[in-house]
């Protein structure tokens, strides 16, 4: 599943609606998720879990996921629970990109249950 299609799983899940997509400016040449209508202001905003922090974790806070980092050291997982929806993510040497990641795949598994 491309990157692309994680982020409108993951959009689903907490009802947003993916509006329209634009090149990433910190990544040229690579094409992701932007412009996410914000439903509750009515007003357009930028979103990409896969790249932002704050997006990330305010998706996990929105979807009630439990985010656990057994350690921080390379080589770990980070491990994400929802239900019967486990996700886990190799760190490697980004732990917070690789929470990002797990969080994109668990809210994504999430979407497709709504599809």
């Amino acid at each position: 599943m491309t990157d692309r299609e994680l982020l409108e799983l993951a959009a689903k899940a907490i009802d947003q609606n993916i509006i329209g997509w634009s090149k990433d400016w910190h990544n040229e040449g690579c094409e992701v998720g932007h412009l996410v209508q914000d439903k509750l202001h009515g007003f357009y905003v930028e979103w990409n879990p896969l790249n932002y922090d704050g997006d990330a974790f305010r998706l996990a806070g929105k979807l009630g996921l439990i985010v656990h980092f057994a350690t921080p050291n390379i080589g770990e997982d980070v491990h994400i629970q929802f239900f019967d929806i486990e996700i886990s993510e190799p760190v490697g040497d980004d732990s917070l990109a690789a929470a990002r990641r797990a969080i994109v795949l668990a809210a994504a598994e999430i979407g497709k249950e709504l599809v």
